[in-house]
């Protein structure tokens, strides 16, 4: 029989009808390895064409490419992106019904089990592909039925309960019709939010390449997709990124994130990865769209600071530039107001560049450096308490290429006590 194991270390649980007996594998939560008892994997045999259990880690990269079954499909300019979204002249080709090399991992370092297909394959731009993933099911389209009966369920419990029953207890008070009317747009509004609500996702194929990451969104009816963003790490200039928690009435609710690569900071993102989950401290499942942002990020971090080189020298300046706050973060107090439009950085010396003035602040005589709840502090050593002088705030979403700016900070301090 199969058995149900639990991590010992963040309490997750799953079943352990798709593992052989004496295996270590690791939690897709928290990722800490799992023995499994030898007797739970009695039904493994069966079971193991479709696995709902993710697999452990695999280091190595697959060799092999793509499997494209019919004709490639050139998708045009015009429907690669969104609006908001920077065009890119010319077409992107994608391949259609794609099959991943045996092997290949999601975003999370989980092997890609059977029960998921690629409508498209991957861009030829960003060459070997690393990482993939998919929320297209192996079993079809999800029915879009069940959402739009539920929806008109709730219309009609809604308008059954204040449309006809709430006459009946007023006994003849006020007029019926009136509150029939008003009981029919409460459960139209009631039906349309249950909708919205349960209505499938777009199909979205997402990969993360050695020269760079492609994220495939189509529509359920159609076989082209219908955007296509496509990022190359040698055409992208600046990263920023963004995360937020939410509360109501002090209770944890959710967290949204977005992640914008430009290729001209002043331009729409030429790829923009953005959603919520509801894990604060910890990461999403393992084919949560989190995991292909924190991979994309990972390997620019490491291609810019590639480029950039591992030393810093007193007569070079690091530019990273920062974005100003936009509308919807100052109406809702999403962000502190931001003033400075670049940070400078050398080997022994930090330059915020403001609109009319540079301030400079000596490495050396950085008294205090914090980095909490996504705030960052630079504090100048022996300032006043109540002087503004020799202190800088900054936000850690207005900063832009901010991972590479910790690595090469870090590289500064240390080089003051060598």
């Amino acid at each position: 029989m199969a058995g149900k194991v639990r991590c010992q270390k963040c309490g997750a649980g799953y079943m352990t009808k798709d593992l052989s007996g004496n295996v270590r594998t690791a939690c897709p939560v928290c990722r800490a390895p799992i023995a499994v008892p030898e007797n739970a994997g009695v039904a493994a045999a069966a079971d193991r064409a479709t696995p709902t259990v993710q697999q452990a880690p695999i280091a190595e990269t697959p060799k092999r490419g793509w499997a494209p079954q019919p004709a490639s499909a050139p998708v045009a300019a015009s429907a690669r992106t969104t609006s908001g979204m920077q065009q890119v002249p010319g077409p992107i080709t994608v391949s259609t019904n794609c099959k991943p090399p045996s092997g290949l991992c999601n975003h999370a370092g989980f092997r890609l089990d059977a029960s998921k297909t690629f409508p498209w394959g991957p861009p030829s731009e960003i060459g070997e592909v690393i990482s993939a993933d998919s929320n297209v099911p192996l079993s079809g389209p999800p029915s879009h039925l069940i959402p739009w009966l539920i929806g008109g369920g709730i219309w009609f419990a809604t308008y059954l309960v204040f449309g006809e029953g709430l006459p009946l207890m007023l006994e003849g008070k006020g007029d019926p019709n009136v509150i029939r009317a008003m009981a029919a747009g409460l459960g139209l509004v009631a039906g349309l939010l249950a909708l919205a609500w349960l209505w499938p996702q777009s199909p979205h194929c997402t990969f993360v390449g050695k020269t760079g990451a492609a994220y495939v969104i189509g529509k359920w009816s159609r076989t082209n997709p219908s955007e296509c963003q496509l990022m190359l790490f040698r055409d992208t200039t600046v990263l920023f990124t963004a995360t937020t928690h939410f509360y109501k009435n002090f209770i944890y609710q959710c967290t949204r994130f977005r992640f914008d690569w430009h290729n001209e900071q002043n331009k729409p993102p030429a790829l923009r990865i953005a959603g919520e989950h509801t894990f604060k401290d910890e990461l999403p499942e393992p084919d949560h769209l989190f995991h292909f942002a924190l991979r994309v990020e990972r390997l620019w971090t490491q291609y810019l600071t590639a480029q950039l080189g591992s030393e810093l020298s007193a007569d070079r300046l690091l530019v990273f530039p920062c974005r100003a706050n936009d509308f919807t973060e100052l109406m809702l107090g999403l962000a502190h107001k931001n003033d400075i439009r670049e940070i400078r950085l050398s080997q022994n010396q930090l330059q915020f560049v403001y609109n009319d003035r540079v301030e400079p602040l000596a490495i050396r005589d950085l008294g205090s450096f914090q980095a909490h709840r996504g705030v960052l502090k630079f504090q100048q050593d022996d300032v006043s308490w109540f002087s503004r002088q020799g202190k800088f705030r900054l936000d850690y979403q207005h900063l832009g290429n901010a991972q590479a700016f910790l690595y090469y900070l870090s590289l500064a301090i240390a080089a003051q006590y060598k």
